[in-house]
């Protein structure tokens, strides 16, 4: 009986070593991609800015040149 008892608790021990790894590396996968997905979000975000400064910048010029015309106007 003791031997028995030996054994399953030897095979315990292997079975709970192999699913800490498992974990382990199943925790290292979703790190890599949630770290993947934050540099694309990253990514994203600062073509949106640059599109959107572009906008208010070309707003800002035809602004500018509407101005412009209307001082030429009014002199």
């Amino acid at each position: 009986i003791f031997l028995c008892r030996a054994n399953h608790l030897n095979d315990l021990k292997k079975e709970n070593f192999s699913l800490k790894l498992r974990i382990y590396f199943l925790e290292e996968k979703i790190q890599q991609k949630f770290e993947e997905s934050g540099d694309d979000v990253h990514k994203r975000v600062s073509r949106e800015r640059s599109a959107s400064s572009n906008l208010h910048e070309n707003d800002f010029k035809n602004k500018n040149v509407c101005m412009k015309r209307f001082c030429r106007y009014l002199l």
